[in-house]
């Protein structure tokens, strides 16, 4: 901080502020940022002449400004110094902050780094759909195995077992099941993510797996199916008789 910063063919930077690593998402990513004020020895066109381009610019509207009326008195700020001539004219619409990644899609001659949110809405779906999927086919998986399991519940009812006791047999399977598949999932997306990074031109990272958000969900969504209460047979399977000591 306070050092002197001399660029070749420029002038010289007042180091007063050092960014930390900015994310690799950002959909800016600048290697230093200079005032405003200094291009007043360096480049004064850039703040007399209306028509230099490659210049960008964020505002922050006042507390209660419209958009709208603010857009309005920009296209008039834009004809009153480029006129009205469709050929000479581009115009001037505000965005989002928040929507310049996935938003700008259609937009040119931008310095921004954007994604997409038609792949974002495409991806989703097709999570969404093999959930959807994985879940029809664990209810035909269950069916099976509940079929498969009322001979052993029985059993258990037989020997004594209570209620409690097989519904802490379940509830330890499903914390087992969640925590293998868990596992699993984690050593898949390692050792896939590479690739993904390179085909998709991203760079998503393993410790971005586990946001808060994202951390939060999981627990949320894997306490799910362990909420209800697990179809204990209240009779025995047809075939077996009671057993009396």
């Amino acid at each position: 901080m306070g050092k002197t910063l001399t660029l070749v063919n420029t002038g010289d930077f007042t180091v007063t502020g050092i960014l930390k690593d900015i994310p690799q998402h950002s959909h800016v990513r600048p290697e230093f940022i200079a005032s405003l004020s200094s291009f007043e020895t360096i480049r004064p066109r850039i703040l007399n002449d209306i028509k230099v381009s490659g210049t960008y610019f964020y505002i922050m509207l006042r507390d209660g400004a419209s958009p709208i009326a603010v857009e309005a008195k920009l296209k008039n700020f834009f004809e009153v110094h480029y006129g009205k001539d469709p050929l000479n004219t581009m115009g001037l619409v505000l965005q989002p902050l928040d929507e310049v990644y996935l938003y700008s899609a259609g937009i040119d001659w931008d310095i921004a780094t954007h994604g997409n949110i038609a792949y974002v809405r495409s991806f989703a779906l097709i999570a969404f759909l093999s959930l959807v999927m994985a879940s029809f086919n664990y209810a035909n998986l269950l069916t099976v195995l509940v079929k498969a399991r009322e001979k052993e519940l029985a059993v258990r009812k037989l020997l004594g077992a209570e209620s409690i006791n097989t519904l802490s047999q379940f509830l330890v399977e499903s914390i087992a099941y969640f925590a293998i598949s868990m596992m699993a999932a984690v050593v898949i997306v390692e050792f896939f993510m590479p690739g993904f990074n390179q085909l998709t031109g991203k760079q998503f990272t393993f410790n971005s797996l586990f946001r808060q958000e994202i951390v939060l969900s999981i627990l949320a969504w894997s306490f799910l199916p362990s909420s209800h209460r697990p179809c204990i047979p209240r009779s025995l399977p047809s075939g077996m008789m009671p057993l009396r000591v």
